[in-house]
């Protein structure tokens, strides 16, 4: 929102926010496809042996079993400042918001420059016709700050869009991984109290973001 110094929140704010919903639910991804990849018992095969006196005899051949990882980890934050997807949405919204910070501070010092000037008429205007004068600009004051903290509001909205196209953009990555490494969840690594590094796996999730997706330019709204 716009304060009376005219600046503007943090757009970075909104990512924080993201950080927070990627870490208490996008993030936790169950498959059903994945629940039949915990099932590590090893396949075997049968092969066909000849017997020295003519008969048979059936061998077993064991398959090494493909490493399994339950539960993965990875850092939200990471997302957003590594690939190039986020680093694009980012930038976007963090140039809306200096512009219309700008924009404001324009208009702050019009404001107050127009401010000056009818302060100056009062000692030569009537009390009437300063008291209409003031009231004119009072409420040319508050239909700027509608205005302008309407595009405020604009912004969070377009924001909390870019979010939104975000995780649904990635997901499908991460349940790709998901499947590949047999895991059943994803959690956010702060929220875990202790695991292997071998579990994070934010830099394949982020190769493979940026592979699969790039900065995001073709993705439908």
């Amino acid at each position: 929102m716009i304060c009376r110094s005219g600046q503007v929140s943090d757009p970075r704010t909104h990512w924080a926010l993201l950080c927070r919903t990627l870490s208490s639910a996008a993030l936790i991804l169950c498959s059903a496809v994945s629940l039949s990849l915990l099932d590590t018992r090893h396949a075997q095969a049968q092969q066909s042996t000849t017997t020295p006196n003519g008969g048979f005899s059936v061998g077993v051949r064991e398959i090494a079993p493909r490493r399994v990882t339950p539960v993965l980890t990875i850092v939200p934050e990471r997302l957003f400042a590594s690939t190039l997807m986020g680093r694009r949405l980012s930038a976007e919204l963090e140039q809306q918001g200096t512009m219309l910070a700008q924009e404001n501070r324009k208009i702050e010092i019009a404001l107050a420059e127009e401010e000056s000037e009818l302060t100056a008429l009062r000692a030569e205007t009537s009390p009437e016709e300063f008291t209409v004068m003031a009231d004119t600009f009072d409420e040319k004051v508050q239909a700027t700050r509608i205005a302008q903290d309407e595009k405020a509001r604009q912004l969070t909205i377009r924001s909390n869009e870019a979010e939104q196209k975000f995780l649904s953009a990635i997901v499908p990555v991460l349940n790709a991984l998901m499947t590949e490494y047999g895991a059943v969840v994803v959690l956010d690594r702060r929220s875990v109290f202790v695991s292997l590094d071998a579990s994070d796996i934010t830099d394949q999730a982020i190769a493979r973001i940026d592979a699969d997706l790039g900065d995001g330019t073709g993705q439908s709204e």
